[in-house]
């Protein structure tokens, strides 16, 4: 098992999750302008929806988890980038930077090493029927 456990990444990913809406629905939107132009509030609000959705993976035990995480590292990893540019967004970069460091370690565990059994995990890309 990596150093960092299956329900830390989750963790991170909410956290970062948190972070990032947060930081960009109280300080991104009300400054605007040139400040904090679209493209970084876009990648933001981005980072913030892969990190839940990364969160997600993991919690239904997705075997295309790795995918996922792998991806949310490198978005979590040009969030930080962008908001340490801006400056006054130190919860935001911390969070990205501890986010991505996890997913990048998640990106290379195979879910059947997480513990968690058969009917905890999804083992393909069978769609779940949900009853309507």
């Amino acid at each position: 098992m990596p150093a960092t456990t299956l329900q830390q990444c989750i963790e991170l990913c909410l956290d970062c999750y948190q972070a990032c809406f947060t930081t960009a629905m109280r300080y991104c939107v009300p400054a605007g302008g040139k400040q904090v132009p679209a493209p970084r509030l876009g990648l933001m609000l981005n980072c913030a929806e892969l990190c839940r959705t990364a969160a997600e993976f993991m919690m239904s035990g997705s075997a295309q988890h790795s995918s996922v995480c792998g991806a949310c590292a490198a978005v979590c990893e040009a969030c930080a980038q962008s908001c340490a540019e801006v400056g006054d967004m130190d919860e935001c970069v911390d969070a990205c930077r501890r986010c991505a460091a996890s997913c990048r370690e998640m990106a290379g565990v195979d879910m059947a090493t997480t513990g968690l059994t058969g009917s905890e995990r999804q083992e393909d890309d069978t769609p779940v029927k949900t009853p309507m």
